[in-house]
């Protein structure tokens, strides 16, 4: 089925997205060893590391990859949690806390891994990201964090911006913590277009809609 014929809501990201590859209308019955109901990121990616390990797998998928929540979002790449430090983590979770923590801190070079070897044209920037906090409890928490992300190897950091500025956030006033340049932003809707055709180059099969 031509991409043209799904109907994408009015936004930036429709607007300014080269459509993706065209997919198959699924029709009749069709085999594979693994079907993944889809075409999100989860799926896309589910799809191509299966793919890479010679599975077969196909992709049901009800519009056009990426037409839900991974094509409309910011972009922000951010291998960290909102409220849950690692250490908490570890401690109530033990070696599967260790295991998620660890995937926690690589995921963003895991994504920007898959975007350079399939030479994915996103738009792309890995340049680290900034926390700004503006109160002493905040500080406390970045501090913290910032400590804990280190002692696992995450390349983080602390700085505090005086009344001229010199932290590197220039934000006055405020402590700022921050990762190394694991992290920073993509252009999802692409990234799915062209990650689905990555799957489909691959060997996996995309059909769309259902009848």
């Amino acid at each position: 089925m031509s991409s043209n014929a799904v109907r994408w809501p009015n936004s930036l990201w429709a607007a300014a997205t080269p459509s993706g590859p065209d997919c198959p209308e699924l029709t009749g019955t069709q085999q594979a060893d693994v079907v993944i109901i889809g075409g999100g990121f989860t799926g896309l990616s589910t799809a191509l590391h299966l793919r890479e390990a010679n599975v077969d797998v196909a992709i049901v998928e009800a519009a056009e990859p990426g037409w839900g929540a991974s094509g409309r979002n910011n972009g922000q790449v951010i291998p960290t949690l909102s409220r849950p430090d690692p250490d908490d983590i570890i401690k109530r979770h033990g070696a599967a806390g260790e295991r998620f923590v660890a995937m926690l801190r690589d995921s963003a070079a895991m994504l920007f891994e898959v975007v350079k070897r399939y030479n994915i044209a996103a738009e792309q920037e890995q340049a680290g990201w900034v926390q700004p906090v503006h109160s002493p409890g905040r500080i406390k928490i970045a501090e913290r964090r910032v400590q804990q992300w280190s002692k696992l190897g995450a390349r983080s950091n602390c700085c505090r911006a005086n009344r001229r500025g010199t932290c590197s956030a220039r934000m006055r006033g405020m402590a700022v913590s921050g990762t190394g340049p694991a992290a920073t932003s993509i252009r999802w809707r692409w990234h799915a277009a062209l990650r689905a055709r990555c799957s489909a180059s691959v060997g996996g099969s995309i059909p769309v809609r259902m009848r």
